[in-house]
């Protein structure tokens, strides 16, 4: 018998592939990727797993944020770090969730926020209108 997933594996990883487990991955390429002309862009992370080849796999905004907010926007500061990729219910159905993984780099400052943009950890909590004191004119 031929295993079908090693005479023609595919580019990309999905959350059908990782089932149940959680997977530690290691960042080796980012790139912006459009899938046909007109659709938005997609962040392409190119990933590797220790003893098997590189796979694509799509970053949404949910794990931009959580990777940025570790590691800083500009994606240079994301190659070679690990991460936890694991599959969670979405909307569109299973999905993959990223998950920072400390390391040593991790020991150096991350970059700071573009102007006008508020880190996730430095956010106030939401205020009401009522409670708020100022008026808006």
């Amino acid at each position: 018998m031929v295993d079908i997933r090693k005479e023609f594996p595919r580019r990309y990883l999905t959350a059908a592939d990782l089932g149940d487990e959680r997977l530690t991955v290691q960042i080796v390429d980012a790139e912006v990727f459009t899938f046909k002309p007109g659709d938005p862009p997609a962040l392409m992370l190119t990933v590797r797993s220790r003893g098997e080849p590189a796979k694509q796999v799509r970053c949404n905004q949910t794990n931009r944020n959580a990777l940025s907010a570790a590691w800083g926007f500009n994606t240079d500061g994301w190659m070679d770090r690990q991460i936890e990729l694991s599959v969670v219910s979405t909307q569109m159905g299973p999905g993959i969730r990223m998950q920072a993984i400390s390391d040593d780099k991790d020991t150096a400052a991350a970059p700071a926020a573009p102007p006008g943009v508020v880190p996730p950890a430095a956010k106030q909590p939401h205020r009401s209108r009522i409670e708020d004191d100022e008026v808006p004119f």
